[in-house]
């Protein structure tokens, strides 16, 4: 009987650490962010974009940048929210990979993010760097 209570308040513990976590993983209410394409030439391309409270990284990238995404299957999508396992960046403008020898690698104020398109915080000041990236490099 202890080791069900004990199991239980675990499980308790740990999901509730979980969605204080994601309620504590706030966007800023208003500002400013800097998006940096660099392709495959490593030629750069700069674009500020003003942010409110209710947008998100994904959102700003389909208004601003023609983009293709994939799902967790690697199903070409329209880079709407996913339901599991979020999209997969494929294309941002002229920035193109295959995914299988090349990727996308996604960078905020110079760190490699550790984070997905879909759950990218919106941070006032930051840099987004989206970066043609081969496979084995980083």
């Amino acid at each position: 009987m202890k080791k069900i209570m004990f199991t239980i308040i675990a499980i308790g513990v740990a999901v509730s650490a979980f969605f204080i976590q994601d309620y504590l993983r706030q966007n800023d209410e208003l500002g400013t962010i800097t998006i940096v394409l660099i392709n495959e030439l490593e030629e750069t391309t700069t674009t500020e974009i003003e942010f409110t409270e209710d947008d998100d990284l994904l959102s700003l990238m389909r208004v601003h940048f023609d983009l293709e995404c994939a799902d967790m299957n690697y199903q070409k999508t329209t880079c709407e929210n996913a339901r599991m396992g979020g999209n997969i960046l494929l294309r941002i403008d002229q920035l193109d990979t295959d995914w299988t020898n090349n990727y996308i690698g996604i960078y905020v104020d110079n760190q490699y993010s550790n984070y997905g398109i879909d759950d990218i915080l919106l941070i006032d000041g930051a840099t987004y760097t989206f970066e043609y990236t081969e496979v084995g490099e980083e």
